[in-house]
């Protein structure tokens, strides 16, 4: 490619269109570590020079047991990051598994755990330049907030 701008043209017509901005509600579906690699990889293709502050809450106990390797290797690719408690759904708590144990993992200096209450401090701190939110459950609860923030 010549330019930063020819290859951004050509991924943006052949990368699936998954991004989210603050004001969208969330997709039911991005809450595998497959699916976060591709916002992470098409996030800094797009926005190379944002730090990217990411809000995830994690879907489903069994499913954080089985992908915390993935999960965690993902969620250090970000600038910043906020873990909320893990969306139960249908399932009923497995002992040992919970977003701190995940975040214990997680390779990065910025990162929280945090509840839906405490979010708004966290963001009025780090006034992020670029938030992703993803995950399931409730996570779409805090676009009012963010959006109080942020625009």
């Amino acid at each position: 490619m010549q330019n930063d701008e020819q290859y951004l043209q050509l991924i943006w017509k052949t990368v699936p269109k998954r991004i989210h901005t603050q004001l969208e509600l969330p997709d039911k579906d991005n809450d595998y570590p497959v699916t976060l690699d591709i916002y992470q990889q098409f996030d800094y293709v797009l926005l190379i020079h944002w730090e990217i502050f990411l809000i995830f809450q994690p879907h489903l106990f069994s499913r954080t047991r089985e992908f915390k390797d993935q999960f965690s290797e993902v969620l250090s690719l970000v600038d910043k990051l906020i873990l909320l408690d893990i969306y139960p759904a249908r399932e009923t708590p497995i002992n040992g598994v919970n977003s701190e144990n995940l975040l214990k993992k997680i390779t990065l200096k910025n990162k929280w755990h945090s509840n839906f209450k405490n979010v708004q401090s966290i963001l009025l701190k780090e006034s992020p330049s670029l938030l992703v939110t993803a995950g399931a459950g409730d996570i779409y609860k805090l676009l009012p907030i963010i959006k109080s923030i942020l625009v």
